[in-house]
């Protein structure tokens, strides 16, 4: 009888640590896309052509969710991201004090598997 009891008891414990990872990895966002491009400053004197610019960039979903990622002097960035559509936006101190914020020319897409490219610009005038 008290074997049978433990034995309830283990299965009870084992089945309530299953629950709890599999709703621990229901609310964890899973990365099966990528975002890469550059925090770019385009406009200013002429030519104006882009240049590259340390800053963030972030990508928002449309339920208000973000992931950031840090732009190095080459202002490459790399964002891990769910699948899902993304509006991308950026800043860098080297743009209004990193006060103003760069924008993509349009959201972008993202799906399981498939990397995608977008430059973010922050506009000189």
């Amino acid at each position: 009888m008290r074997t049978r009891l433990i034995a309830i008891a283990l299965a009870l414990v084992v089945v309530g640590a299953l629950t709890a990872v599999v709703a621990l990895w229901a609310r964890t966002p899973h990365y099966h896309a990528s975002v890469s491009g550059q925090l770019l400053i385009s406009g200013g004197p002429a030519p104006g052509k882009p240049r590259p610019s340390v800053g963030e960039v972030t990508a928002t979903n449309s339920s208000g969710q973000s992931f950031t990622a840090s732009a190095p002097a080459t202002g490459m960035f790399t964002l891990h991201l769910p699948a899902g559509t993304y509006a991308l936006t950026g800043s860098s101190p080297q743009f209004g004090s990193g006060k103003y914020k760069c924008m993509a020319q349009r959201e972008i897409t993202v799906f399981n598997g498939k990397p995608a490219h977008e430059n973010v610009f922050c506009p000189e005038m």
